[in-house]
């Protein structure tokens, strides 16, 4: 039996002597309860430890390999109120910055106390920019923020497929102005929506591996999330570069890029969208063979911007271009090679993640084979074969 109240579980310790004797193994005898359970009595020094008291409700958990996990449903965990006093002469912004990195970190509660100017600076854009937060308290010298989603956020396979989608939408509208058409505002102003999933994420994240830190024995609760986080973390950037690739189209005069460069552009745009499109199923579904796949594709599509580049300034009227022209291209051979790498990312991530989940699945254990029979030549057999 192995106990948990929020601390790391230790099943098996290196060494005894390391190991607290409250949290050393002990033998324990079974008595009879009424309705035919059986009752243990935990040891005196644990549950003192961990201010176990009776009429408390613990959570019992049975684990696959036979054992029972005990733990408190509600674990003391850390500080969950974050308390920020902005100084007078200190900027907005680092205020800002603060704040986001307590919610980042899993607080479930924000004061802030600053002067009204400054509140009004920081509060809106942190709440434009975050997930289940709402304003108890409005003084404005001091602002209570709590979290409201009352312990039931989007899994992690939603809050993915979401930023795929977003993501994957603004590369198609970058793509549509690079190909020659309008560039639309909606890929610079809807940008915060993905930074929005990709802070959930990362909350969410510290947030279980708290939780589930001595709950999980076998660390499937610690390493759950962590591809989610890193592959969100790439589709952040990969956002960030369909900004970009908008801006430099937006700078490109009109006119000035030969259309069988910008064709070439837009084909490689496209093979890049394609294959971002390739790693959500792949991260959907981890194989290590498509993910090989994928990555040697990407690689191929950052040759193809090098030989491109290199096609490009070894034309003979690159002269000819306007200087207006040309940093607006390199930006955007840029982005799409920098999105190409984060597919790569994501193709890692997802290569890891099915090394990962052949490393966790049960194994079966090796049955030896049956020992051979011996048996022996009856001797009147014997005798008969020696004659012939």
């Amino acid at each position: 039996m192995e106990t948990s109240r929020g601390d790391a579980a230790v099943p098996t310790p290196p060494s005894p002597l390391l190991v607290p004797p409250a949290e050393r193994e002990t033998l324990r005898r079974l008595r009879s309860g009424t309705k035919g359970e059986l009752l243990v009595a935990l040891p005196r020094g644990w549950a003192a430890g961990r201010a176990v008291r009776p009429g408390e409700s613990l959570l019992l958990t049975p684990l696959g390999d036979g054992r029972l996990l005990i733990t408190c449903p509600n674990p003391p965990g850390p500080k969950a109120r974050f308390d920020l006093r902005l100084a007078l002469t200190e900027p907005a912004e680092h205020g800002f910055r603060r704040l986001v990195a307590a919610y980042l970190s899993g607080a479930s509660e924000f004061v802030l106390r600053a002067e009204p100017g400054q509140v009004r600076q920081i509060l809106p854009e942190f709440l434009r920019r975050t997930s289940h937060l709402e304003v108890l308290k409005e003084s404005g010298r001091e602002e209570i923020i709590r979290d409201v989603s009352e312990g039931h956020p989007p899994s992690f396979p939603f809050l993915l497929r979401r930023m795929f989608q977003m993501v994957m939408e603004r590369q198609r509208l970058a793509g549509e102005a690079l190909a020659g058409g309008r560039t639309d505002p909606v890929v610079e102003r809807d940008d915060d929506d993905v930074d929005r999933l990709a802070w959930l994420i990362q909350r969410r994240l510290l947030q279980e591996l708290k939780a589930h830190l001595g709950a999980d024995t076998s660390g499937a609760g610690v390493s759950f999330g962590l591809p989610y986080f890193a592959a969100a973390r790439a589709l952040e950037r990969v956002a960030d570069h369909a900004i970009r690739l908008s801006e430099a189209v937006s700078r490109l005069p009109s006119g000035t890029l030969p259309a069988r460069f910008r064709s070439s552009l837009v084909q490689l745009h496209r093979q890049t969208l394609v294959s971002l499109g390739e790693a959500q199923d792949l991260l959907e579904d981890p194989d290590p063979d498509r993910a090989n796949g994928l990555i040697d594709a990407t690689e191929a599509i950052r040759v193809g911007r090098y030989a491109l580049l290199d096609r490009l300034l070894g034309h003979r009227e690159i002269g000819r271009l306007p200087e207006s022209c040309l940093v607006p291209l390199a930006l955007i051979l840029e982005s799409i090679d920098r999105t190409a790498a984060y597919v790569t990312d994501l193709a890692e991530i997802a290569m890891d993640w099915s090394a990962e989940r052949m490393l966790s699945a049960p194994t079966v254990p090796d049955v030896p084979a049956p020992p051979a029979i011996y048996t022996p030549t009856p001797k009147k057999n014997q005798r008969r074969k020696e004659k012939s």
